[in-house]
């Protein structure tokens, strides 16, 4: 069974209000995979795995990473930029998963993580006015709880893929690394290579090593 590792969650409003997105299921419903409308100026319907129960519902799952032993998860997570806004991997907790134009409507963010022992932990809670397009870069972000670190090495930085750099740092974390997503450090997964089938995450400078 894979590892869920970490997982981004966004909604747009409050639901009930209006809200497009996983905010416009209706309250009381289950947890689960939606057809939904992204709202604002993108008409498009997506598959959304919507979190019902946290914290008044309304959650998106932008994207999930998980750890497994085939390898599949570093490779899954070379997004090239053309691709940047597009769907990658079904809308499940159980797989890797990435709905990048979530990203053109979230306006409140939790990341959550799993541990070795299946223990889950909010990490952070932000919140954004949309994102730029062009770069990648989140429109005013603001760490509202929890981890300053994650904040500011991942979420509230610049977007990184093999083909486009404009995260934070002189060198290109996911030419590097080959891992897209948004930086202001470099970081690489190791999901159980190991002898132990260890899984974590960590930061390391630019141009370090493994």
């Amino acid at each position: 069974m894979p590892l869920s590792l970490d997982s981004l969650f966004q909604r747009i409003a409050t639901p009930g209000a209006g809200a497009g997105g996983c905010g416009a299921v209706p309250l009381g419903s289950p947890t689960g995979v939606y057809t939904l409308d992204l709202g604002g100026s993108d008409q498009r319907s997506i598959e959304v795995y919507c979190d019902m129960e946290t914290d008044g519902g309304g959650w998106a799952l932008v994207y999930n990473s998980v750890g497994s032993e085939d390898g599949r998860t570093l490779s899954f997570w070379n997004i090239p930029y053309a691709d940047r806004l597009r769907s990658k991997g079904e809308p499940s907790l159980g797989d890797n998963h990435y709905q990048g134009a979530l990203y053109l409507t979230g306006q409140e963010y939790r990341d959550e993580v799993v541990d070795l022992d299946g223990t889950v932990a909010e990490i952070m809670r932000a919140t954004a006015d949309g994102i730029n397009q062009e770069d990648m870069h989140l429109i005013h972000p603001v760490r509202l709880a929890e981890d300053k670190e994650v904040f500011d090495s991942q979420f509230g930085s610049g977007w990184a893929s093999a083909d486009f750099d404009a995260d934070t740092l002189d060198g290109n974390c996911a030419e590097a690394y080959g891992v897209t997503q948004h930086y202001g450090d470099c970081f690489v997964y190791n999901l159980g290579a190991d002898d132990q089938g260890g899984v974590y995450l960590a930061w390391l400078p630019a141009g370090g090593a493994a």
